[in-house]
């Protein structure tokens, strides 16, 4: 099976950071339990701006979609839609040469 390392960016509207954050660390306990979760990691832009990234990897792709279609996740979506600047980004990455 292959891994998916997953890259994630979010990008709340000027003001909205703090609710925003609130709703993620809200949602972040129940990914972490998810079968296949294997990291969910949150960071913060240092240089400001107010955008969060989370850095995942999931045991497989069923594992990744199961996650997207999660009854929290979609919670968790519903309340932040409002509060984005954009949709978050996405990106599927594959592991090349990865310490263990």
């Amino acid at each position: 099976m292959d891994k998916y390392y997953i890259v994630a960016t979010i990008y709340p509207k000027a003001g909205k950071e703090e609710v925003v954050r609130a709703e993620i660390f809200k949602n972040i306990p129940e990914v972490r339990k998810e079968k296949g979760c294997l990291r969910y990691d949150l960071h913060v832009l240092k240089s400001g701006g107010g955008r969060f990234m989370f850095y995942e990897i999931w045991e497989d792709k069923a594992a990744f979609e199961a996650h997207g279609a999660a009854p929290h996740m979609m919670a968790y979506r519903e309340r932040i839609k409002d509060l984005l600047e954009q949709p978050t980004e996405v990106s599927i990455w594959s592991a090349t040469d990865v310490a263990r």
